[in-house]
Order: C-alpha cells, then structure tokens, then sequence
C-alpha cells in the first residue's frame, strides 16, 4: 500500500502532519494488509515507491540504495522494521522540506546555488578523472624511471648543521671563544645559548637574524668556506665547538656543531608505492588543468 503526500498535507497542523508522515512509513515498509497479502503500491522508472511527495517518489531501490550509502555503523541500526520505518520517516522528512524551500524561492538563493556548483563539480571530476584515471594505471616501468631519474630525493649523504660567529680580526675570534667557554657546560655549549652570542658578536650582518645559524649542509656543499665545512664535520657531537679561530675567507670563524643527519639510501621498492602516487597525483592535476 503507498501513501501519497501532496499539498494538502501541509495545510495540516504540525502534529497532525507528523502523524501522517509516521504512518505512511509504516504502511509502506510493511507492504502488506491486513490479510498478510502484499498489497499494489505506485509504479515508478525505478520499481514500486514506497512514498510519494508531489511528484517525488521514494522507492524501494531508491531507500535501499540510502541505506547502503551509510556508513557500515550506521547501516547496522537499520535492520528491523521499526528502524527502516524511522529512516524512510527522515527520507520524507527530507523531500517535504525541500519542497518547502523551494517553494520560498531558496533554490536561487546564490549560496544554495553556489553549493549546487561544488556538488556539481565534484560529480564531474569524478566521472572525468576519477574512473578514466585509476592509480593501477600507473605501472612499475614508470615508477622505476622517475626513481632512477631523481636519486638526489632517495639517496642523501651525511649532513650537519652548524652556527658561526665571524669576524674580520682574530683577536675578536679569540675573545668571542673565550665567551663561548664561559657559557659551556661540561665542555658543549647550548645551541639558543651560542645564538645569543652569535647576534651581538658577528660581524656578518646577514647572519645575524638567523644568530649565526649556518643551517644543514653536505660535505661537497659550496656555500661557505672549504675550511667552515671540514671544521663542522670535524666536530664530534652537538654542542662541540672550534676552541681556536678559523681562518677561512676572508676572516675568523668560531663554530659550534647544532645537528646531525645520517646518509641514507632509500630502494626501489622501499618507494614504489610512494612514487605510484605522486605520478597518479601529477597526470591527474595535468588532466584537470588540460581539461580546463
């Protein structure tokens, strides 16, 4: 048996109207009268509805197929009858409201509109690239030539990280160890500690907003003084620091080891997976924009 919903029910009271709705979720679920025989309901391209809003219909795929769009804990409060009928009640529910705001005109409401937009969109990248472009597309054979063509991003070697303090004369190098010593403990020196020296004792204006803080460097790196180099990897642990000034350029540098990188390699099939992605995350903003 199915109810139908028109214009009418809204003249109703609002008791009156959940009552209605209450009962056609009942008399639609349970499909039968009062003899146990199945009674006829109204036809639709889908298959028998259930419930009807003016010219809305709710069948019985339709509700199924609500049902199985929620989440596998939700989809488990819907087993009995009594729980299918409260879910075809906010099914109609739902319809009756938008009814109603369209009704009022919300469906040109330029937020509705916009929303509309998004939801639209969303509809097309998926039918667009979604299923035209699948990550299983992406191959090992492609995978294994952007790996061999990148080995800087999964080989790294060994890298440290240092602070300076630079001077033009030695005698300010000296001095500035001097202080450095006095503030160590237990022969290392604090990396905030040795900053703090760092801002009031260089001489090098641009380092001293980053209070002398050389960042992390390889062994073949280029921007600072062969001797700075080989003198911070000399370095054993964080917090040693050069206890005689370096000539290096054309000053004095002292330094202190902050950090420690090890060299790692990383294999093919350490980062198959992780390159299988990216790949399928390039052709797929490629895709968009090419389709744009």
């Amino acid at each position: 048996m199915t109810t139908r919903f028109s214009r009418r029910v809204r003249s109703h009271g609002r008791a009156e109207k959940l009552a209605l709705l209450a009962g056609a979720a009942l008399l639609a679920l349970s499909g039968c009268g009062g003899d146990g025989k199945k009674t006829g309901g109204a036809k639709s391209a889908n298959g028998p509805a259930v419930a009807e809003i003016d010219d809305v219909k709710i069948t019985v795929e339709d509700f199924q197929d609500r049902i199985n769009k929620q989440s596998p804990y939700l989809r488990s409060r819907y087993t009995s009858l009594e729980r299918k009928k409260e879910f075809l009640d906010n099914l109609v529910r739902f319809e009756v409201m938008a009814r109603e705001a369209e009704k009022k005109g919300y469906d040109k409401d330029p937020e509705v509109v916009r929303s509309m937009k998004q939801v639209m969109i969303q509809k097309l990248m998926k039918e667009e690239f979604d299923n035209r472009l699948k990550l299983e597309d992406i191959k090992d054979e492609e995978c294994k030539v952007f790996y061999d063509g990148h080995p800087d991003e999964y080989n790294k070697p060994a890298e440290v990280r240092a602070s300076a303090i630079f001077t033009k004369e030695e005698k300010k190098a000296s001095d500035a160890i001097k202080k450095v010593k006095d503030k160590a403990k237990s022969g290392k020196i604090d990396s905030a500690v040795f900053g703090d020296l760092a801002k009031d004792l260089t001489e090098d204006e641009k380092a001293k907003p980053a209070r002398g803080d050389l960042r992390y460097f390889d062994a073949k790196s280029t921007l600072y003084p062969k001797q700075v180099i080989e003198a911070s990897f000399a370095l054993k642990d964080v917090g040693d620091f050069t206890e005689k000034p370096l000539k290096a350029g054309d000053g004095y540098w002292v330094i202190t080891k902050t950090g420690d990188r090890k060299a790692f390699t990383r294999s093919f099939e350490e980062v198959k997976r992780q390159i299988q992605n990216r790949l399928y995350r390039d052709k797929r903003t490629k895709a968009m924009e090419d389709y744009v």
